[in-house]
């Protein structure tokens, strides 16, 4: 799934282990949020060369993923974890 500015998800649908692809800062804070709104996933990941790979512990489901960069820059991706 594709969000703004190129930054992608893949891939979609995942077992919790996934790429976002088309980061333009070298740090970002990531939030994994379930469907019933609880943040189950929080990181910040520093040195990115554009892409971020997550492995995560997630149940079956659908989720969104919340990227903000260093330059303020903000994302929203849904993505399905399949079993």
């Amino acid at each position: 799934k594709d969000g703004k500015g190129g930054v992608r998800l893949y891939p979609n649908p995942n077992r919790g282990s996934f790429t976002v692809a088309g980061i333009t800062s070298p740090e970002v804070h990531v939030e994994i949020i379930n469907a019933v709104g609880q943040v189950v996933y929080r990181d910040r990941a520093t040195q990115l060369t554009g892409e971020l790979t997550i492995k995560a512990q997630l149940t079956q489901g659908i989720y969104l993923i919340k990227l903000q960069e260093n330059n303020n820059q903000k994302q929203t991706l849904k993505f399905t974890v399949a079993e």
